[in-house]
């Protein structure tokens, strides 16, 4: 697995703020369409989640796009510094660091898609006792009818109340000073609560015990267990080292910023399973209208008389089923579903140090300190990262040999 350089201190990476006494740069020419329009007016600093009010778009360009990745993954230094949004008519650039830790999460079409999940999620169970992709695969997967039932309606109810005091801890600014700033701290107090004893400790054990399927696809679930592990592990520390800098304030107010990014960070760890939702659901309908077509043709008849007239070698036969029948599984449709991209998070050896992560939320090197506790890291946090996902893997094993996986019988082994 290749390994991510730790983040670097020094130069300011791509993208990240400038210090106060530092002049705005002027904008290159032809950066942005309308640039004379925009001359006159006053210019606005994109920096924190306060100055996004939802009027911008994200709307890179797909080659850029490839190229920043590879640019990203090979040489983080060299990087674009901006991203492209459309809004208003007018094409802006804003910086990336803002893209990954404030421009995501107050996008409204992102909160829109969210409580239109939660509603919909909510609505099945009150109408039919199970979630919406219960009902969808039929009880297979993320049922509350399964032995993980019990787990599972915690983990809806409490993410959902989770979600909804994220949206006010972003949105509601007027609540983060004056009088009714209270209302502001107890609902990230009660955020923090949330996931550190029903939301985070069910995510875990939920990937942790995730079903094999029919398929009995050990590689694709493990997989998938490793994933919402870590998921849940980022999160976690986000969250805690977000507690610790707003509490000690190292860097006076500018704490407060650092703060914010820390919670955001952390939170979008927490909606990964958003995006994972949207295209589980669009492969399920993929995966209905495929078996349909084929019912249609009736080619799983004339397979099945074929099969029965000796016509197919038995070999053939379980090679055939076997490869069209996995990718159609129901778990397995959940698994690389998350595993991609959210797998890419394995790759980060040194967790939140790795140059990818420190980049995104632009540190400068006195925020480094505050946010991890150290300028560099001591020997224990160092191998508690590197080893994670081997101790991941054992954990899996673990309860693969305990019966502890969802629908797996004593005798299957591992």
């Amino acid at each position: 697995m290749a390994s991510v350089p730790p983040c670097t201190l020094g130069a300011r990476a791509p993208g990240q703020r400038k210090d106060e006494d530092e002049e705005d740069e002027p904008p290159e020419e032809g950066d942005a369409e309308g640039g004379a329009e925009a001359a006159g007016e006053a210019k606005r600093v994109l920096v924190g989640a306060q100055d996004f009010d939802g009027e911008f778009q994200w709307e890179p360009d797909p080659w850029w796009m490839v190229s920043w990745s590879v640019t990203m993954a090979f040489s983080p230094g060299k990087a674009p510094a901006k991203w492209h949004v459309r809004g208003l008519g007018k094409h802006r650039a804003i910086p990336i660091h803002a893209a990954f830790t404030d421009f995501v999460l107050t996008n409204k079409a992102l909160w829109l898609y969210t409580f239109g999940f939660i509603a919909v999620q909510l609505s099945f169970v009150a109408m039919t006792g199970d979630g919406f992709f219960g009902n969808l695969t039929g009880g297979v997967v993320e049922s509350l009818r399964l032995t993980t039932g019990t787990s599972m309606t915690w983990h809806v109810f409490s993410g959902s109340a989770l979600w909804s005091l994220a949206f006010v801890q972003i949105f509601l600014r007027q609540l983060r000073r004056g009088p009714l700033a209270w209302v502001h701290r107890a609902s990230g107090r009660l955020y923090l609560l949330l996931w550190c004893f029903i939301v985070g400790p069910t995510s875990a054990y939920l990937s942790l015990v995730v079903g094999l399927g029919r398929a009995h696809a050990h590689f694709f679930m493990a997989m998938f267990a490793l994933t919402g592990i870590d998921t849940t592990v980022f999160a976690y520390y986000y969250f805690w080292r977000a507690l610790v800098v707003v509490r000690y304030r190292t860097n006076g107010e500018d704490s407060r910023d650092l703060h914010g990014r820390a919670m955001r960070t952390g939170s979008k760890f927490t909606m990964l399973i958003l995006w994972q939702r949207s295209v589980q659901f669009l492969v399920i309908a993929l995966r209905w209208l495929i078996l349909s077509l084929l019912r249609v043709l009736s080619l799983p008849t004339l397979w099945a008389g074929a099969v029965a007239a000796g016509w197919i070698p038995a070999f053939l036969r379980v090679l055939v089923e076997g490869v069209v029948a996995l990718p159609f599984d129901h778990n397995v449709i959940l698994s690389y579903t998350t595993v991609v991209p959210a797998a890419v998070m394995l790759g980060w050896v040194d967790g939140p140090r790795s140059s990818v992560l420190c980049w995104a939320m632009s540190l400068k090197e006195s925020e480094v300190e505050a946010l991890f506790g150290s300028r560099e890291p001591g020997r224990f946090e160092k191998w508690a990262w590197r080893l994670r996902v081997p101790l991941y893997v054992a954990l899996r094993v673990v309860a693969a040999q305990r019966g502890w996986i969802e629908g797996m019988r004593d005798d299957d082994g591992i």
